[in-house]
């Protein structure tokens, strides 16, 4: 009987201390789940792709693991780089648009927006108490708040390139 209690307790402590040992772990990794869960989706959708390029080069997975470096970066690091650019190079125009916004005035409904099956009439009525009320009065009751275009101007951030606006 002893033995058999002694058994359960040394099994109930491993499975214990495995628990809060995998629980330490996930909190430790919970930083890098969502980057590892994107590489493991990655990994997965170019793998045949990736094991073709390994035949074309003579079956030598470096080379392809190469080659499908420079691919994936060309197809989604180059899009994104471009689009950050392009907002960065147009921030004088944007800063404009943002603070025009204080001096915009809300059009009526259009004459369609009423026959729209099922939400046209509520549509409708929300479009003219935004006109009513004026954009400001809305924005400032909106969620989404959180950049004020109350002045300030576009700062260079670091010293690798990357930018950040301040609105504030």
């Amino acid at each position: 009987m002893t033995e058999n209690q002694r058994d359960i307790t040394r099994t109930f402590l491993a499975v214990l201390f495995l628990g809060a040992l995998i629980a330490t772990s996930l909190w430790i990794l919970r930083p890098f789940l969502g980057a590892a869960i994107w590489a493991v989706t990655v990994v997965a959708a170019t793998w045949s792709l990736m094991r073709s390029i390994q035949g074309w080069l003579w079956g030598r997975r470096s080379l392809a693991v190469a080659v499908m470096t420079v691919i994936l970066l060309c197809v989604l690091v180059v899009p994104l780089w471009l689009a950050i650019g392009t907002i960065v190079s147009n921030t004088d125009q944007i800063v404009s648009w943002v603070r025009g916004l204080s001096s915009y005035e809300v059009p009526p409904p259009p004459a369609w927006l009423g026959r729209l099956p099922v939400f046209g009439n509520d549509l409708v009525a929300a479009w003219q108490k935004v006109a009513v009320a004026g954009l400001q009065d809305f924005l400032k009751s909106w969620p989404l708040t959180a950049v004020k275009a109350s002045g300030g101007s576009p700062r260079r951030w670091g010293a690798s390139g990357s930018w950040s606006c301040n609105f504030c």
